[in-house]
């Protein structure tokens, strides 16, 4: 295992201000929110166990439609029974996965990545996965699998072969106090991509938990920091290997990185 199964610290949330300004419709089958015309290049966020409707999740797609112009995806993975947000859920985890594990979740995750290649034809389609989610990204981006590139922060779930098999442009934004991702999890992880000479990013925030990407308690300055830093880092990071000239950056400004 590269990273450990989701346990209670999955469960502790901040909620986040703001107004999402996406909406909310059925793309491919799934109730998915979505924020964004369609672009050349296309995100599409696989959730925590809190899944799509959590405005946090869904504030952190306006941000990457804010500093990419990509139009980004977050898919319904549950059928409308994501877990609740509510510290009492802690007890009921073990329940929830043994009815929504990700063997459950990775066909429709795949069948929407699928049908929307298909149907949309974009030259760049990004994986974002946030705890239970990065286990669907990094099944999708070996060299078969439909994603072109991957961000993960704070996995759960990923076994070791998985991590043997990527493939494709691989950024990991870990949490320093995080029972899923555990130093020594964290150091086999970079072995093996290092073994397997993989393009690669590994980032480790100080003072930060399990969840600081999304449920991080913005109150405290270097949670905030490290959200911001994550997000910041996934944009470029889709920016770098997708295709140039293409990106809001391009269109702000008449030279920029991603033209080089």
């Amino acid at each position: 295992m590269a990273s450990n199964p989701p346990g209670p610290c999955c469960c502790e949330i901040s909620f986040h201000t703001g107004t999402p300004v996406g909406s909310i419709s059925e793309v491919y089958g799934l109730n998915t929110y979505v924020i964004g015309k369609p672009s050349e290049t296309i995100i599409i966020i696989a959730t925590d166990i809190f899944g799509y409707q959590l405005k946090n999740t869904q504030l952190v797609a306006d941000a990457l439609h804010a500093k990419t112009g990509y139009q980004v995806y977050i898919p319904d993975l549950f059928n409308g029974e994501a877990l609740r947000p509510n510290p009492s859920n802690r007890e009921e985890i073990g329940a929830w996965l043994g009815k929504h594990s990700p063997e459950t979740t990775l066909p429709p995750f795949n069948k929407f990545v699928s049908e929307l290649k298909k149907d949309l034809t974009p030259k760049f389609v990004a994986g974002i996965g946030y705890c239970y989610g990065a286990k669907l990204v990094i099944s999708n981006i070996g060299e078969e699998g439909p994603l072109d590139i991957g961000c993960v922060a704070h996995p759960s779930f990923v076994d070791v072969a998985e991590i043997e098999k990527v493939k494709k442009p691989l950024l990991i934004s870990a949490a320093q106090d995080d029972p899923a991702l555990t130093v020594e999890l964290r150091h086999k992880t970079e072995e093996i991509l290092t073994k397997n000479k993989n393009i690669f990013q590994i980032d480790l925030f100080s003072n930060t938990r399990h969840g600081y990407a999304v449920k991080g308690d913005f109150s405290k300055p270097l949670v905030r920091y490290a959200a911001n830093k994550t997000l910041a880092d996934q944009a470029l990071w889709i920016q770098t290997f997708g295709p140039k000239g293409s990106c809001k950056q391009c269109s702000d400004c008449k030279e920029c990185s991603c033209k080089n």
